[in-house]
């Protein structure tokens, strides 16, 4: 299926994801793979018309990859509950997702702390890959899981 799907994986995130999902109306899809909460957060991801499916923790990497599976569209949008795409990033998303055979796109994040822009921890300029054609890439590692990606990788 065209479009784009996003990929969360949670745990006790029902606040976050209450914040995030309706920030993410301009996607395709939403998947949300719980692992056990016990605050609801199975319940807001169905309220707000996601795809839930309930799969035990194991590490980052297979939680992430459960979640890329279950994916529908041909683009797949790695997300963390407590993260927020702006608006100009939703754009250029599905602008550049539109035309081009790159394999995957790494996406700026900027991190905040306590209400401050995080300047100076090493993070504050990282670009992680997070938005992979399906069937280009497979995330690696238990912790700090990395996308490794088949193919170009645009940023």
């Amino acid at each position: 299926m065209n479009g784009i799907s996003a990929a969360i994986i949670a745990t006790d995130e029902a606040r976050n994801l209450a914040a995030l999902l309706p920030q993410l109306r301009w996607l395709d899809e939403i998947v949300v793979v719980d692992s056990g909460s016990r605050d609801g957060t199975a319940d807001v991801a169905r309220q707000h018309g996601c795809r839930v499916a309930q799969r035990p923790f194991d590490d980052f990497a297979a939680q992430r990859n459960f979640a890329m599976d279950l994916a529908r569209c041909e683009w797949v949008f790695s997300l963390d509950a407590d993260e927020r795409p702006t608006p100009a990033l939703a754009a250029e998303v599905r602008r550049r997702t539109a035309r081009t055979t790159a394999a995957a796109f790494r996406v700026p994040v900027r991190s905040w702390i306590f209400g401050q822009r995080v300047r100076r921890s090493g993070t504050q300029d990282d670009r992680p890959v997070r938005l992979v054609r399906r069937g280009s890439g497979r995330w690696h590692g238990g912790v700090h899981e990395r996308l490794q990606v088949r193919g170009r990788v645009e940023t």
